[in-house]
């Protein structure tokens, strides 16, 4: 680390005005202890963004055609590249999966062909 906490890597913890850019430790905890108190789809959005790290954009526009079950991964668009058709496979926890096949039916929308269908509409009241 240099001498304001900046990983050697380039990676930087805080934008030029000095404000923290990534959540701490305790502010993932207690994140994830608001989250199981709420719905069922905050539960998975919030799942979503914690296990992946994915911005919002990206969860809201998420399809279960993105989703792998069998394969473990969620693949998204990078909707900060600015420029379509850039995409990264991020894999997830098992227990997510089952939780977004039980309260969005990815199964059932991949076996009926409506995977391209967003899974927004249950996350939509989250940040509208």
């Amino acid at each position: 680390m240099n001498s304001i906490n900046q990983p050697q890597t380039g990676m930087q913890l805080y934008d030029a005005e000095g404000r923290r850019l990534y959540f701490t430790e305790e502010e993932r905890r207690a994140f994830v202890a608001a989250a199981a108190k709420a719905s069922r789809e905050v539960r998975t959005f919030c799942g979503m963004l914690h296990a992946t790290g994915c911005r919002i954009s990206e969860a809201l526009a998420l399809t279960a055609q993105q989703i792998d079950l069998s394969g473990r991964l969620v693949v998204f668009e990078s909707l900060k590249k600015r420029r379509k058709g850039v995409y990264r496979a991020v894999p997830v926890p098992p227990e997510l999966l089952d939780a977004l096949d039980l309260v969005h039916g990815i199964r059932e929308a991949q076996r009926r062909g409506h995977a391209k269908a967003r899974l927004r509409s249950a996350l939509a009241p989250i940040v509208a």
